[in-house]
């Protein structure tokens, strides 16, 4: 019943398999033994239905996109995530930072599908990291920090108002 219990979760040094976005509640915390051991990768060989994102903040709800906060649940706030990395080989954004407030992201790698090779149509519209956010809910407070951004076209982006965003010691 209390919405600000925090959930742990530790990824060992491995490669982990997910068909469909990771939705990542309030007061989350997950870590694993570094940014290329514990790998997160989006697949698409084992079902046509792939998600949208390797992963994405959600309410406490587990309410995404248009729904997040309502019916009283608790809006994406208080996420930490370290040491781990998120990859996909798909034309897909890798991670969403959608109507949340206070995330903190560090030591972790974002990898997506692009090379310079194939780097060639500017309508990809690629992002490692998206921020999304409604006039109700501005997404706020994000530190990104030590983090590696490859393979995608955009390191990070967004058409939204977002307020109090650091990304320090970052590679591009």
């Amino acid at each position: 019943t209390n919405t600000e219990t925090r959930r742990s979760l530790f990824f060992p040094a491995g490669t982990y398999r997910v068909t469909d976005s990771i939705n990542i509640p309030p007061f989350a915390k997950l870590y694993g033994e570094g940014s290329e051991s514990s790998i997160i990768k989006l697949d698409a060989t084992a079902d046509s239905t792939v998600g949208e994102y390797v992963a994405r903040t959600a309410d406490s709800d587990q309410n995404i996109g248009v729904n997040i906060g309502n019916n009283g649940s608790t809006a994406p706030t208080n996420i930490s995530v370290s040491a781990m990395s998120f990859q996909t080989d798909e034309a897909t954004d890798i991670f969403l930072i959608e109507d949340a407030s206070e995330i903190s992201i560090q030591d972790v790698t974002f990898r997506g599908p692009l090379t310079e090779s194939n780097l060639t149509d500017a309508s990809d519209d690629i992002a490692c990291v998206r921020f999304s956010s409604t006039s109700a809910l501005i997404t706020n407070q994000v530190t990104l920090d030590m983090c590696t951004f490859t393979g995608c076209t955009y390191g990070i982006n967004t058409n939204d108002a977002i307020e109090g965003a650091t990304v320090s010691n970052c590679s591009f």
